[in-house]
């Protein structure tokens, strides 16, 4: 066994567009599933004048549960950051009338309710995090290796990723294994059939913060907000989340 072929591949340059979409993907996900994994869960079946929004969370209890676990700076960092992952189609307002907004306004992610857009970009996460979820229940997959009495935590060998692909039905050729590796792991250099340690981008993502989500989009152009404006009347007042208003008085859960 050479020593150079033993090197962990995780330094990172300044990734393209579809890497960079794919790693905010990664961190809104890594969110999801610890809102759904909080004591009292923030993410659950709400009602609102006596409509259900399955698997929904309120903006402002979000924003209070990212300051008090210092995922965030300050409330105004935390809003911009869950815009940046609705930008990105990570999560939306249940009815598609707002920006994410430290109000109480329902919100759900696209993963809860099946409603990632049909792109490439989705749907390979979504084919990542399938082969993810996979491997971590193989325990001798993902672990901590050691090499030359240096210690790496949570990597696999590149060669049995792609016996592993093969052998459960997730590529039908080497040559598919490879190009799944490439999709899915944290590396800057190409994704190799053979003795090489690498590391999946979601456990690279557990020891980031929420915050990070900012760092990725730096040297970019302002973002485009979508406009939600020119939603039709019936659209709105249709009872699918946007209360109608009563007099004088808004309804906080869809107020504009």
């Amino acid at each position: 066994m050479q020593r150079h072929n033993t090197e962990i591949r995780n330094h990172r340059v300044s990734p393209p567009s579809s890497q960079r979409k794919m790693d905010i993907m990664a961190i809104g996900e890594e969110l999801r599933l610890r809102l759904h994994a909080v004591d009292e869960p923030l993410i659950k079946d709400r009602r609102y004048h006596l409509k259900l929004y399955p698997s929904s969370f309120v903006g402002q209890e979000v924003v209070d549960w990212l300051i008090k676990n210092r995922e965030a700076e300050s409330r105004e960092q935390a809003v911009e950051v869950m815009r940046t992952l609705q930008d990105y189609n990570v999560l939306h307002h249940v009815c598609d009338d707002h920006e994410f907004k430290d109000e109480f306004l329902f919100y759900r992610f696209r993963k809860d309710d099946g409603t990632y857009p049909d792109e490439s970009d989705s749907a390979a996460f979504a084919r990542g995090q399938r082969i993810y979820s996979r491997l971590k229940l193989d325990k001798s997959m993902i672990k901590d290796r050691k090499y030359h009495l240096k210690s790496y935590k949570k990597c696999f060998v590149g060669k049995e990723l792609v016996d592993w692909l093969v052998a459960n039905g997730e590529a039908s050729t080497r040559d598919e294994g490879l190009r799944e590796g490439r999709e899915h792991v944290c590396d800057d250099h190409h994704f190799r059939d053979e003795f090489l340690f690498y590391r999946f981008k979601n456990d690279e993502v557990e020891t980031k913060k929420f915050s990070d989500v900012l760092s990725l989009l730096k040297g970019m152009s302002p973002r485009v907000r979508r406009n939600t404006k020119g939603r039709s009347r019936k659209e709105t007042a249709n009872g699918t989340g946007t209360p109608k208003r009563s007099g004088t008085q808004r309804e906080q859960i869809g107020r504009a």
